[in-house]
């Protein structure tokens, strides 16, 4: 009776230790998928993970190859928007200085912490 109950504790530690890695992971997943739902309901998604942005100018700051932007949309949402001539691509004739107070659209790849790396430039006021 001692060898079963020695041979039972074992294969009751792994077991809750499985199950315990289980949920912390499915609550990890749904953490991430909730994220993402909430970013791409208030842009417009376009493919390959393309999204595009409108907002007001707040600020701009010139960097080594382009600019750091920051601007909010209509909802109060803040987004920083990197724009450069090699990340525009074939759309590298659209680079220009941007100034505090003009209305924008980009369209780009937006990352974590409402970070866009913009790939075209949309509109202009």
């Amino acid at each position: 009776m001692i060898k079963l109950k020695t041979m039972k504790f074992p294969l009751f530690i792994t077991i809750l230790a499985s199950a315990i890695i289980f949920l912390i992971s499915c609550e990890a997943n749904k953490k991430t998928t909730e994220v993402t739902e909430t970013t791409t309901s208030e842009n417009e998604v376009w493919e390959e993970g393309i999204t595009s942005i409108t907002g007001t100018i707040s600020s701009v700051k010139q960097e080594k190859d382009g600019q750091t932007i920051v601007l909010h949309n209509n909802k109060g949402v803040e987004y920083t928007a990197v724009i450069s001539i090699p990340n525009l691509g074939d759309n590298a004739a659209q680079y220009r200085k941007f100034e505090a107070g003009e209305t924008v659209t980009f369209k780009g790849n937006l990352i974590e912490n409402q970070r866009m790396v913009v790939r075209e430039i949309l509109e202009t006021r």
